[in-house]
């Protein structure tokens, strides 16, 4: 009989998702002051009801044959417009949860400094930050 011997480490080959931050609407006016780009993930309907000024609009779903479905291109649409995947990016939504996802997505396509605006469009409003529309 061969003696056991002790199996080598396993090494991942995955690469670790950069960690996102989140912000409230106040720190993310702030940052967009300072010169911090917003990337709005909702809807083109939703962003042209009202959105934070100069902010970009990048659907993370689109209208599907049933309903909303992921948008495909979306880590493509985003690279147009953020081609500098090391740029400081505020992500927002209607409420935090689609932004959190387009965080996530964008994380694991290699941006590095991403952070969600928690409570989205509903929390800047409420805050009584300016809105275009």
């Amino acid at each position: 009989r061969l003696p056991l011997r002790a199996a080598a480490p396993r090494r991942s080959l995955a690469v670790t998702a950069a960690a996102v931050k989140d912000v409230g609407p106040a720190d993310a006016h702030s940052s967009m002051q300072a010169g911090r780009r917003y990337l709005d993930v909702r809807t083109p309907q939703e962003f042209g009801e009202a959105h934070p000024p100069g902010s970009v609009n990048v659907p993370v779903r689109v209208a599907g044959a049933v309903g909303m479905a992921p948008n495909p291109k979306f880590v493509e649409q985003v690279a147009e417009v953020f081609p500098d995947m090391s740029e400081p990016i505020l992500v927002g939504c209607h409420s935090g949860a689609r932004s959190a996802a387009a965080c996530q997505l964008l994380s694991e396509a290699g941006y590095t400094d991403l952070t969600n605006v928690a409570g989205g469009r509903m929390a800047w409003e409420a805050a009584g930050l300016p809105l275009q529309k």
